[in-house]
């Protein structure tokens, strides 16, 4: 038997140790967090275990190993970083009847990526002694202890509430592609449980969110599940998303923050400024949409308002509005068919003058 417990003296100046808890969906073992740390860079890790390996039972236990698949991933501003650098990141098993208090995960990483590999041997103590009908029901789990040491974290202690309900949903994958007809956006979900809907939220600077739609869950399911939106509103050169999955009950969480840059943004052209008698809007679109113009006074009182039929191309509209406007400042405001600002400009009205 093996029951020397394995201790691990770490020197490093920056550390990290994270708790996470271990989750039973659909015969799946998965383990996986977010994990903030400076200069806006994320950690994501995901451990999902495969398969106990039993040998030498006994009376009171056997001795046992577990596969297990890792994935490290690393974020900053919300763009992917496939050549970070960590000083190592190392995994615990917490195993209460094993006769070590962490179940060394036998690897080190230093860098972001995906594997395999197996747990150091222990000893589990039990009456159940059958090897050959022994796997993962047969263990008892608790946290997964995460080390991570990185320039990126401070020497600070996190831990994650144990709870062994299973996660509200699966999420296989989420993206966004930047086309002609605006940015698309898929995500993909392997099970949901207690699934009300999704909040689609957006950011122009991967710090302040809004929400942008709002989709229906399923609810229930144990089948592979796929979600889109476009979103065709976009002022900056870059733009940031999340989803927020959100329960019967209220409870929520939050994905991983993706980005793309917005190559296909309209240029405005607004002018004469100042006004005299017209004022034009000329601008290029890669999309047919709907635009609303409303125009506001120096005290925010809304003055004229109006849609506009967006064509695919060059488009080009007249307004002769400020004949009928005293003299003074005006601020011409564009939004999308959303509510979305997609630009506003400040106008000196000289018509009357």
């Amino acid at each position: 038997m093996i029951q020397n417990k394995i201790k691990y003296l770490y020197k490093f100046s920056l550390f990290l140790i994270l708790f996470l808890k271990l989750n039973t969906l659909f015969g799946q073992y998965i383990y996986q967090g977010n994990f903030e740390g400076k200069n806006n860079t994320e950690v994501y890790i995901k451990v999902e275990l495969i398969k106990l390996n039993a040998w030498n039972c006994q009376n009171d236990g056997f001795n046992y190993t577990i596969d297990y698949n890792w994935e490290v991933s690393v974020y900053k501003d919300g763009e992917k970083l496939e050549n970070y650098k960590f000083y190592n990141v190392q995994f615990y098993f917490q195993i209460p009847l094993g006769s070590s208090d962490n179940v060394y995960g036998n690897i080190t990483i230093t860098n972001p990526g995906k594997g395999s590999a197996k747990t150091s041997t222990d000893w589990y103590n039990t009456k159940f002694h059958n090897c050959d009908a022994i796997g993962l029901e047969n263990i008892e789990f608790e946290n997964l202890k995460i080390e991570i040491n990185s320039k990126d974290f401070s020497s600070e202690d996190f831990y994650i509430e144990i709870n062994n309900k299973p996660l509200p949903i699966e999420l296989i994958d989420f993206t966004v592609k930047n086309t002609e007809y605006g940015n698309e956006l898929f995500w993909s979900t392997a099970s949901e449980i207690n699934n009300e809907y999704f909040i689609l939220e957006k950011s122009d600077d991967a710090i302040n969110f809004f929400e942008i739609a709002k989709l229906e869950g399923a609810g229930n399911s144990s089948q592979t599940l796929n979600y889109s939106y476009l979103d065709n509103s976009f002022t900056t050169e870059i733009s940031y998303y999340r989803l927020k999955q959100v329960d019967f009950d209220k409870k929520f969480t939050y994905s991983k923050i993706i980005s793309v840059a917005n190559t296909l943004t309209a240029e405005f052209s607004i002018y004469p400024n100042p006004v005299v008698e017209n004022i034009n809007i000329e601008f290029l679109s890669q999309v047919e949409n709907e635009y609303i113009v409303d125009i506001f006074n120096q005290n925010s009182q809304k003055v004229y308002s109006e849609k506009l039929n967006i064509s695919k191309g060059f488009n080009n509209f007249t307004f002769n509005i400020f004949n009928n406007l005293e003299s003074g400042v005006y601020f011409f405001v564009i939004k999308d068919s959303k509510g979305n600002i997609i630009i506003k400009e400040k106008i000196i009205n000289q018509s009357r003058l």
